[in-house]
């Protein structure tokens, strides 16, 4: 399971930049995003949250209404896939079952997806380790883009559009952005 983008871009967004508008509240939609990402195996950087330095990749192997379990890579079954360092392998997941409170990052189709769970974890002798809990307690999906746009004051922008000479259409804008612009089309 090689990880299609750098490990750094897999680091969390940290909790004071994740808007609440970008959380999914519906549940249904937020276990099918999850399910997908399962259907397709994407890597999923874990992090506990007591320890963010922490991390391991794995890969969602349950997900329903009842809860969610996450294999890791490496450690246990001596996966040459493993990721992180001998203290990631080690440390994670907690040898005694505990739970602790887990952020996962994951990409579905170029879209940053992370959730937050309460886990535990399991150790599955000879294969991988698991993480296994109730289901996310939120689920956001992140688009670098919408970190880089603007708002407009109400009012303050316009786009006007020549449909022909001596012909013209204004638009009010929205926002901006470093590759455009969201035009208000009335």
């Amino acid at each position: 399971m090689p990880a299609q983008n750098d490990h750094f871009d897999f680091l969390p967004e940290p909790p004071g930049l994740l808007v609440e508008a970008r959380a999914l509240v519906a549940q249904p939609l937020a276990r099918a995003l999850l399910r997908e990402l399962s259907r397709r195996a994407a890597p999923v950087a874990v992090r506990p949250r007591r320890d963010p330095a922490l991390h391991r990749f794995g890969c969602i192997v349950e997900c329903d209404d009842d809860g969610i379990a996450i294999d890791l890579v490496g450690g246990h079954g001596g996966d040459d896939g493993a990721r992180g360092t001998a203290r990631d392998l080690a440390a994670m997941p907690a040898a005694d079952g505990t739970e602790d409170d887990y952020v996962g990052v994951a990409y579905l189709d170029g879209v940053k997806i992370q959730f937050d769970a309460r886990l535990r974890g399991v150790a599955l002798p000879p294969g991988p380790a698991r993480l296994h809990g109730a289901p996310p307690l939120a689920v956001y999906r992140l688009q670098r883009r919408d970190a880089y746009r603007v708002p407009t004051p109400p009012g303050q922008g316009r786009c006007v559009i020549r449909e022909a000479p001596g012909t013209e259409r204004s638009f009010g804008i929205v926002d901006l952005s470093v590759r455009g612009l969201l035009l208000a089309w009335q």
